[in-house]
């Protein structure tokens, strides 16, 4: 890209992300503090959200239709079309995970169905603002789009962009591997939670001109976990399509799972849970309860360290949950051996959190960080 695009990309993204969530109420003091009611009309009905201190914010709406039941590991069903106005005030249940790790005000429990996303826009007029599409962190277990430390409010008003977050599959219920014991139907099962966030990369493709921003200048940004997520999703033909620059933050996801060692975790929960392979259909009658317990006695049974397991980087390893190189939905590792040639020509910006091992070393009990 030319040197004004590049300064323009920098402009936008690196500087603008992190002070955005951190600048004081004194920036905007001087919108209202009431809330006004917000009616947008989307490919699949009418939306009705809040305009609160100069943003319009919608929570929790669905991108996707139920990924439970009989549909536990598969794509989501269609999303199905709704009549009248959905009121979209309130975020979307988190992913199933353990208790208390998400940071949303007012947030539901955690449930299987949960493929939702939050919207902030400064305005829905048809202006083509950049989006910017963003994965939460923890690792690929636990996290949510409603992290009041992640609210993408100031982020939209004060840089006019639009700021898009989801709600994905998480842990063994976004990423266990069945493609060499279920069939084709199950195909690319070890990859459910990126194939979520490319699908809700769909909806924004078809739906953000309504929301005030440009379908064809969208960022795709991610810190820690999110950072390993936007590292496949760069390197992911079903997401290529849909986005055109990325930020991986503290999070590079170099190499993911092999397909081998996601089969052997497979052989692991089958045991752990008393199934015959043969039998693997009984995972989709389990409580999700106790596939989250399985799920973290395996982790601690797994070959993860510490450090790398609270990270996600451990989810590579044998025990772990995470993205697998399968040759469809994740053809390659993301940047191993080199980058994915399906992206070169977006513009990619890296970086990480100023002393951020002090924090891994804590819970590694690694001392030699302090020498």
């Amino acid at each position: 890209m030319d040197d004004l695009t590049r300064r323009e990309f920098f402009r936008r993204t690196a500087f603008g992300i992190l002070p955005a969530l951190a600048l004081p109420r004194l920036v905007y003091a001087s919108f209202p503090s009431t809330s006004t009611d917000i009616e947008v009309e989307t490919a699949f009905g009418k939306l009705l959200g809040s305009r609160t201190e100069g943003v319009n914010i919608f929570k929790g709406v669905p991108y996707a239709g139920s990924v439970s039941g009989e549909r536990r590991f598969l794509t989501p069903a269609p999303l199905k079309p709704w009549t009248g106005v959905r009121k979209v005030k309130r975020l979307g249940h988190p992913s199933i995970q353990a208790p208390n790790q998400t940071y949303g005000i007012n947030e539901p429990d955690p449930a299987e169905d949960c493929l939702t996303l939050n919207i902030w826009t400064p305005a829905n007029d048809n202006k083509k603002r950049p989006v910017m599409v963003y994965s939460h962190g923890g690792g690929y277990t636990h996290g949510s789009a409603g992290s009041v430390a992640q609210d993408g409010a100031n982020l939209a008003r004060m840089y006019d962009v639009v700021v898009v977050a989801t709600n994905h599959r998480l842990g063994l219920l976004g990423y266990l591997y069945l493609d060499e014991i279920a069939g084709d139907e199950y195909a690319g099962s070890g990859n459910r939670g990126v194939q979520d966030i490319a699908i809700a990369l769909k909806w924004v493709n078809e739906n953000i001109s309504a929301f005030g921003g440009d379908p064809n200048n969208v960022m795709i940004f991610g810190e820690s976990g999110g950072g390993l997520k936007t590292s496949c999703l760069y390197a992911m033909p079903e997401a290529a399509p849909y986005f055109h620059k990325a930020s991986i933050e503290s999070g590079p996801g170099v190499m993911m799972k092999t397909a081998d060692v996601a089969a052997e975790t497979t052989e692991l929960l089958l045991k752990q849970l008393g199934i015959a392979r043969n039998d693997w259909r009984k995972l989709l009658k389990l409580p999700p309860s106790v596939l989250l317990d399985a799920q973290e006695q395996l982790q601690k049974m797994g070959d993860l360290s510490q450090i790398a397991g609270f990270h996600g980087i451990g989810a590579a390893g044998k025990g772990g949950f995470g993205p697998v190189v399968d040759g469809v939905v994740l053809p390659t590792h993301p940047f191993d051996p080199v980058a994915p040639s399906l992206s070169k020509e977006k513009p990619l910006l890296v970086g990480w959190n100023e002393d951020e091992f002090i924090f891994f070393a804590m819970f590694s009990g690694d001392t030699e960080a302090s020498n």
